[in-house]
């Protein structure tokens, strides 16, 4: 993984881990980090399978049709997208607000 810029995942409770003191959490993003990516992101909850997928798809747009866009930005704008602009069942909370960026918040292309 040394040299990845960015891993992006999601699933049911994949940031799940062990607590270890004056560690915290050692859960996926962890040993991501330690394997030499640079950046992740990734979902405290299980979340719906196509919410997430118009999330992840609008998310991806956002990063790879702007370089420039660092991913706290992009989850960002996503996340604004979703209460603003799509409404319904999608601007709830629970289909947004547990996605989150650890590392480099610069830009992940």
């Amino acid at each position: 993984m040394n040299g990845t810029r960015s891993f992006w995942y999601w699933g049911c409770s994949v940031q799940q881990g062990p607590t270890v003191s004056g560690e915290g959490v050692i859960g996926i993003s962890r040993a991501l980090h330690l394997a030499g990516c640079q950046t992740t992101l990734a979902s405290l909850w299980p979340v719906n399978g196509k919410e997430t997928e118009r999330f992840a798809f609008y998310l991806h747009k956002q990063v790879w049709q702007a370089p420039e866009t660092s991913p706290p930005t992009a989850l960002r704008n996503t996340q604004l997208f979703s209460v603003e602009k799509r409404g319904n069942e999608a601007a709830h909370p629970y289909y947004w607000a547990g996605w989150y960026v650890i590392g480099d918040i610069h830009t992940a292309k």
